[in-house]
């Protein structure tokens, strides 16, 4: 899938009775991590994450997982070279089944992108926030929000997916 920023549309979670208090919840979990410094491999809020362990640990916080961090991956997960980062990504996605493609462009609290540069292949994770166009994601300084065309203007969305269990963030279990 290749949509660029122009494109995308962001809507609120609907469809299930607890959708406000999911986003609310998943607000005050993107809020927590907020200016946690970037650290390559790490996974400890407000101490250091890169940008995959910085979407695994929102849901894995969403969901009440309490698994250990995401294990070693290669540098970026190899997100720069297409094979890798598509092996990359379907590991992370089974973690967090079961979840669908988002090929529409219409985008919602908590889907996760791989995003790419211009020209390039995909390399850098990010999750969509509660806030209307707010995209968040661990940069090479620290954990930050920024708004969806500001941040993406030129770069494409490589893939877009969205969880099918959303219900299970009101509560976390």
């Amino acid at each position: 899938m290749r949509v660029y920023a122009n494109t995308l549309s962001w809507q609120p979670l609907a469809g299930f009775a607890g959708a406000t208090l999911a986003q609310r919840r998943l607000e005050g979990i993107l809020d927590s991590w907020l200016d946690t410094p970037y650290m390559m491999g790490a996974q400890v809020k407000g101490v250091g994450v890169d940008c995959v362990r910085f979407v695994c640990a929102v849901l894995d916080e969403l969901y009440g997982y309490k698994r250990a961090p995401v294990p070693e991956l290669p540098q970026d997960i190899a997100l720069h070279k297409r094979d890798t980062a598509v092996a990359a990504m379907r590991f992370i996605l089974r973690l967090y089944e079961p979840n669908e493609s988002v090929d529409n462009g219409a985008l919602e609290p908590g889907d996760v992108l791989a995003v790419a540069p211009p020209g390039g292949g995909p390399g850098h994770a990010m999750i969509v926030g509660a806030r209307e166009n707010e995209i968040w994601h661990s940069t090479g300084r620290r954990v930050q929000m920024t708004g969806l065309a500001l941040y993406l203007g030129g770069w494409s969305i490589h893939s877009a997916y969205r969880t099918c269990d959303r219900e299970r963030w009101v509560h976390g279990d």
